[in-house]
C-alpha cells in the first residue's frame, strides 16, 4: 500500500489545529486567519526546500486571482470560438447562453449557432528574485548578501563566488 503524497500536509494541518485552544474563533476574520495558517502549514509541509543560494518563490500574490466566465460562439467561417460577453458570475453567464440560444438559434444560412461557457482564471504570482551573489573571497561574511544568516565557520569570511569552470585547450 502506498502512502498518500499529501499525508505530510494533512499531518501539518492536524498538528496546527491540535495546537490551538479548544475555543472556536469568534469572528469570521479570526476563523479565516486560523484556516489560512493551517493552509500555510500544509503548503510548507509539501513544498520542496529551495536550492542553496536561491530564494524560494513567494506564495504572496501580486494581485488577487480573478475568475470570469466568457460566453463564446463558434464561428464556422473561421473555424474558431469567439468570446462575445464576459461575466463575473457563472449563473449570469448560463442565463446569457439560454437567451442567446433563444434569440439567435441559427446563422443566416440556417446552420445552428453553437454557444459555450468558458471559465477564465488568472493568477498573478510574484516571481522569485535572482540568486544572491557572493562578494569577493575573504570579505567579511556579515557584509555579503549571500552569506547573511548562514553562520559560516570562523573566521566568518565569505567563500567568494563559485569558481569558473576550467577552460580546456583545443587539440589540433
Amino acid at each position: 500500500m502506498t502512502t498518500d503524497p499529501r499525508q505530510s500536509a494533512y499531518d501539518a494541518v492536524f498538528a496546527y489545529i491540535r495546537s490551538q485552544p479548544d475555543v472556536v474563533p469568534a469572528t469570521v476574520v479570526e476563523r479565516n486567519a486560523m484556516i489560512w495558517r493551517a493552509v500555510h502549514a500544509a503548503l510548507d509541509a509539501v513544498s520542496p526546500a529551495p536550492a542553496a543560494g536561491v530564494q524560494p518563490p513567494t506564495t504572496i500574490q501580486a494581485h488577487p486571482t480573478t475568475t470570469q466566465w466568457d460566453v463564446e460562439v463558434y464561428d464556422p467561417r473561421h473555424s474558431a470560438w469567439v468570446a462575445t460577453t464576459r461575466f463575473h458570475d457563472p449563473e449570469v453567464a448560463a442565463d446569457a447562453v439560454k437567451d442567446y440560444e433563444k434569440t439567435t438559434p441559427t446563422w443566416p444560412d440556417g446552420s445552428p449557432v453553437q454557444h459555450r461557457t468558458v471559465r477564465a482564471t488568472t493568477t498573478y504570482t510574484v516571481e522569485p528574485s535572482e540568486p544572491l551573489k557572493h562578494l569577493p573571497k575573504g570579505t567579511n561574511a556579515e557584509d555579503c548578501p549571500a552569506c547573511k544568516g548562514t553562520n559560516p565557520d570562523y573566521p566568518f569570511l565569505c567563500p567568494g563566488p563559485p569558481a569558473a569552470p576550467a577552460a580546456t585547450e583545443a587539440t589540433s
